[in-house]
Protein backbone atom coordinates (compact mmCIF):
# COMPACT_ATOMS: atom_id res chain seq x y z
CA UNK A 1 0.00 0.00 0.00
CA UNK A 2 1.57 3.16 -0.82
CA UNK A 3 2.13 5.44 1.86
CA UNK A 4 0.52 3.59 4.03
CA UNK A 5 0.86 3.99 8.15
CA UNK A 6 0.62 0.81 10.38
CA UNK A 7 0.08 2.02 13.61
CA UNK A 8 0.93 -0.05 17.38
CA UNK A 9 0.31 1.40 21.00
CA UNK A 10 2.49 -0.75 22.97
CA UNK A 11 1.06 -1.78 26.78
CA UNK A 12 2.67 -4.66 28.71
CA UNK A 13 1.40 -5.19 31.98
CA UNK A 14 4.03 -4.92 34.01
CA UNK A 15 4.95 -1.32 35.14
CA UNK A 16 7.87 -0.34 37.96
CA UNK A 17 6.65 3.07 39.21
CA UNK A 18 2.59 2.49 38.89
CA UNK A 19 1.09 -0.60 39.07
CA UNK A 20 -0.96 -2.04 35.47
CA UNK A 21 -0.72 1.51 34.67
CA UNK A 22 -2.14 0.97 31.17
CA UNK A 23 -5.22 0.06 33.32
CA UNK A 24 -5.37 2.50 35.65
CA UNK A 25 -8.57 4.80 35.26
CA UNK A 26 -8.41 7.73 34.73
CA UNK A 27 -11.48 9.92 33.71
CA UNK A 28 -13.55 7.10 34.15
CA UNK A 29 -11.88 4.54 31.79
CA UNK A 30 -8.12 3.02 31.16
CA UNK A 31 -5.39 5.05 30.47
CA UNK A 32 -4.91 2.70 27.18
CA UNK A 33 -8.55 3.66 26.03
CA UNK A 34 -7.18 7.49 25.43
CA UNK A 35 -4.94 6.51 23.12
CA UNK A 36 -7.40 4.04 21.45
CA UNK A 37 -9.91 7.25 21.06
CA UNK A 38 -7.24 9.24 19.71
CA UNK A 39 -6.24 7.11 16.85
CA UNK A 40 -9.89 5.60 15.98
CA UNK A 41 -10.63 9.88 15.61
CA UNK A 42 -6.98 10.08 12.75
CA UNK A 43 -7.25 10.58 8.95
CA UNK A 44 -4.14 9.81 8.13
CA UNK A 45 -3.50 6.28 9.74
CA UNK A 46 -4.53 2.78 7.58
CA UNK A 47 -4.08 0.81 10.96
CA UNK A 48 -3.40 0.40 14.47
CA UNK A 49 -3.40 -2.35 17.22
CA UNK A 50 -2.43 -2.61 20.67
CA UNK A 51 0.74 -4.62 21.18
CA UNK A 52 0.70 -6.59 24.11
CA UNK A 53 1.41 -9.92 25.80
CA UNK A 54 -1.52 -9.28 28.07
CA UNK A 55 -4.74 -11.30 28.00
CA UNK A 56 -6.19 -8.62 30.20
CA UNK A 57 -4.81 -5.63 28.47
CA UNK A 58 -6.10 -7.42 24.82
CA UNK A 59 -9.58 -7.92 26.39
CA UNK A 60 -9.97 -4.10 27.47
CA UNK A 61 -8.44 -2.95 24.28
CA UNK A 62 -10.98 -4.95 22.12
CA UNK A 63 -13.58 -3.39 23.90
CA UNK A 64 -12.78 -0.12 23.13
CA UNK A 65 -12.43 -0.75 19.17
CA UNK A 66 -8.89 -1.80 18.37
CA UNK A 67 -7.38 -4.64 17.19
CA UNK A 68 -4.30 -6.43 19.27
CA UNK A 69 -1.07 -7.92 17.88
CA UNK A 70 0.31 -10.41 20.12
CA UNK A 71 3.58 -9.81 21.85
CA UNK A 72 5.94 -12.26 22.76
CA UNK A 73 6.41 -12.52 26.52
CA UNK A 74 10.33 -12.20 26.27
CA UNK A 75 8.93 -8.81 24.57
CA UNK A 76 7.58 -7.39 27.76
CA UNK A 77 10.06 -7.35 30.67
CA UNK A 78 11.49 -3.84 31.70
CA UNK A 79 14.79 -4.27 29.94
CA UNK A 80 13.44 -4.96 26.68
CA UNK A 81 14.62 -1.98 24.30
CA UNK A 82 11.64 -0.68 21.76
CA UNK A 83 14.17 -1.38 18.82
CA UNK A 84 13.25 -4.44 20.12
CA UNK A 85 9.94 -3.81 20.30
CA UNK A 86 9.64 -2.29 16.78
CA UNK A 87 11.66 -4.68 14.33
CA UNK A 88 9.46 -7.50 15.57
CA UNK A 89 6.16 -5.21 15.03
CA UNK A 90 7.66 -4.53 11.90
CA UNK A 91 8.32 -7.95 10.65
CA UNK A 92 4.47 -8.75 10.88
CA UNK A 93 3.54 -5.17 9.46
CA UNK A 94 2.68 -5.11 5.49
CA UNK A 95 2.78 -1.23 5.44
CA UNK A 96 5.27 1.60 4.30
CA UNK A 97 5.60 2.91 7.72
CA UNK A 98 5.03 2.90 11.47
CA UNK A 99 4.18 5.12 13.61
CA UNK A 100 4.18 4.19 17.46
CA UNK A 101 2.19 6.29 19.59
CA UNK A 102 2.32 5.62 23.99
CA UNK A 103 -0.53 5.18 26.06
CA UNK A 104 0.63 7.45 29.05
CA UNK A 105 0.08 10.70 27.00
CA UNK A 106 -3.94 10.84 27.31
CA UNK A 107 -4.23 14.64 26.28
CA UNK A 108 -2.65 14.05 22.79
CA UNK A 109 -5.04 14.96 19.78
CA UNK A 110 -5.68 13.01 16.67
CA UNK A 111 -5.57 16.48 14.22
CA UNK A 112 -1.54 16.46 16.00
CA UNK A 113 -1.42 12.88 14.78
CA UNK A 114 -2.45 14.28 11.22
CA UNK A 115 -0.78 16.71 10.99
CA UNK A 116 2.51 15.25 12.11
CA UNK A 117 1.60 12.34 9.42
CA UNK A 118 1.80 14.91 6.98
CA UNK A 119 5.10 16.69 7.94
CA UNK A 120 6.59 12.89 7.87
CA UNK A 121 5.05 11.33 4.56
CA UNK A 122 6.42 15.08 2.98
CA UNK A 123 10.07 14.85 4.01
CA UNK A 124 10.59 11.42 4.24
CA UNK A 125 12.39 11.99 7.80
CA UNK A 126 11.82 9.90 10.79
CA UNK A 127 9.44 11.87 12.81
CA UNK A 128 9.89 11.98 16.82
CA UNK A 129 7.60 13.95 18.52
CA UNK A 130 9.67 16.63 21.14
CA UNK A 131 8.99 19.12 23.85
CA UNK A 132 10.23 23.05 24.08
CA UNK A 133 11.03 24.36 27.01
CA UNK A 134 12.65 27.77 27.88
CA UNK A 135 15.03 27.57 30.64
CA UNK A 136 18.56 28.32 31.42
CA UNK A 137 19.81 25.28 30.84
CA UNK A 138 23.14 22.95 31.73
CA UNK A 139 24.74 19.83 29.82
CA UNK A 140 27.98 18.63 31.40
CA UNK A 141 28.22 21.53 33.65
CA UNK A 142 28.32 23.70 30.55
CA UNK A 143 25.48 26.30 30.10
CA UNK A 144 23.72 25.61 26.71
CA UNK A 145 21.70 28.87 25.76
CA UNK A 146 22.81 31.55 27.50
CA UNK A 147 26.41 33.67 28.58
CA UNK A 148 27.13 33.88 32.61
CA UNK A 149 29.55 36.13 32.21
CA UNK A 150 26.74 38.64 30.98
CA UNK A 151 23.61 39.80 31.86
CA UNK A 152 20.95 37.11 32.85
CA UNK A 153 18.67 37.21 29.64
CA UNK A 154 14.62 36.97 30.90
CA UNK A 155 13.50 33.25 30.16
CA UNK A 156 11.41 34.37 26.76
CA UNK A 157 15.10 35.45 25.16
CA UNK A 158 16.88 32.62 25.79
CA UNK A 159 16.89 30.01 22.80
CA UNK A 160 14.75 26.56 23.54
CA UNK A 161 16.00 23.29 24.25
CA UNK A 162 14.55 20.34 22.88
CA UNK A 163 14.04 17.09 23.99
CA UNK A 164 12.71 14.13 22.77
CA UNK A 165 9.30 13.27 24.83
CA UNK A 166 8.63 9.56 22.52
CA UNK A 167 5.22 10.19 22.36
CA UNK A 168 4.93 9.12 19.03
CA UNK A 169 7.55 8.06 16.60
CA UNK A 170 7.16 7.93 12.83
CA UNK A 171 9.53 5.28 10.85
CA UNK A 172 9.80 4.17 7.58
CA UNK A 173 9.68 0.43 8.01
CA UNK A 174 12.14 -1.51 4.96
CA UNK A 175 14.40 1.04 6.41
CA UNK A 176 13.99 0.46 9.62
CA UNK A 177 14.15 -3.48 9.47
CA UNK A 178 17.23 -2.91 7.60
CA UNK A 179 19.51 -0.85 10.06
CA UNK A 180 18.29 -3.35 12.80
CA UNK A 181 19.32 -6.43 11.18
CA UNK A 182 22.23 -4.72 10.05
CA UNK A 183 23.42 -2.70 13.41
CA UNK A 184 20.83 -4.46 16.37
CA UNK A 185 19.13 -1.05 16.61
CA UNK A 186 16.77 0.85 14.38
CA UNK A 187 15.01 3.55 16.71
CA UNK A 188 17.46 6.25 15.51
CA UNK A 189 18.26 5.54 11.88
CA UNK A 190 18.27 7.43 8.96
CA UNK A 191 17.56 11.51 9.14
CA UNK A 192 15.43 12.38 11.72
CA UNK A 193 13.19 15.49 12.77
CA UNK A 194 11.50 16.77 16.14
CA UNK A 195 8.05 17.98 16.25
CA UNK A 196 6.88 19.87 19.04
CA UNK A 197 3.76 19.19 21.52
CA UNK A 198 2.43 22.33 23.30
CA UNK A 199 0.79 21.78 26.90
CA UNK A 200 -0.89 19.20 27.70
CA UNK A 201 -0.40 17.28 24.83
CA UNK A 202 3.19 16.92 25.97
CA UNK A 203 2.02 15.44 29.33
CA UNK A 204 3.65 11.72 29.68
CA UNK A 205 2.50 9.71 32.55
CA UNK A 206 5.00 7.76 34.35
CA UNK A 207 4.37 8.06 37.96
CA UNK A 208 1.69 8.14 40.85
CA UNK A 209 2.14 12.23 41.07
CA UNK A 210 1.51 12.42 36.99
CA UNK A 211 -1.67 10.32 37.38
CA UNK A 212 -2.84 13.16 39.86
CA UNK A 213 -1.79 15.83 37.90
CA UNK A 214 -3.60 14.65 34.93
CA UNK A 215 -6.85 13.66 36.86
CA UNK A 216 -6.74 17.31 38.15
CA UNK A 217 -6.38 18.56 34.95
CA UNK A 218 -9.46 16.17 33.68
CA UNK A 219 -11.75 16.77 36.75
CA UNK A 220 -11.15 21.20 36.77
CA UNK A 221 -11.34 20.75 32.72
CA UNK A 222 -7.74 23.34 32.33
CA UNK A 223 -8.73 24.46 29.30
CA UNK A 224 -12.27 26.29 31.07
CA UNK A 225 -12.17 30.15 30.01
CA UNK A 226 -9.27 31.61 32.82
CA UNK A 227 -10.29 33.11 36.28
CA UNK A 228 -9.03 36.45 37.67
CA UNK A 229 -9.70 38.55 41.17
CA UNK A 230 -12.54 40.84 40.47
CA UNK A 231 -10.24 44.09 40.43
CA UNK A 232 -8.54 42.49 37.65
CA UNK A 233 -11.42 40.66 35.53
CA UNK A 234 -13.01 43.81 34.90
CA UNK A 235 -9.64 45.30 33.42
CA UNK A 236 -9.40 42.64 31.40
CA UNK A 237 -12.74 42.35 30.46
CA UNK A 238 -12.07 46.55 29.21
CA UNK A 239 -9.68 44.94 26.55
CA UNK A 240 -6.56 46.18 29.25
CA UNK A 241 -3.48 44.09 28.68
CA UNK A 242 -0.55 43.29 31.00
CA UNK A 243 2.25 42.87 28.80
CA UNK A 244 4.93 45.41 30.00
Amino acid sequence: MNNSIDCYIPARLGSLRVPAKNLRLLGGMPLIAHAINTLKRTETISSFCVNTESAIISEVARKYGAAVYDRRPDLAISSTSTDEIIYDYALNSSSDHLLLVNPTAPFLKSESIDSAARQYLKTGQNLFSSTLTRRHAYFNGEPLNFLPASKSPRTQELTSVEFINFIFIFLNRAKMVSAYENSGSCLYSGDMQLWPLDGLEAWDIDDEFDFQIAQLAIDRQIAAKPEYVPEVASLIRSGLRFEN
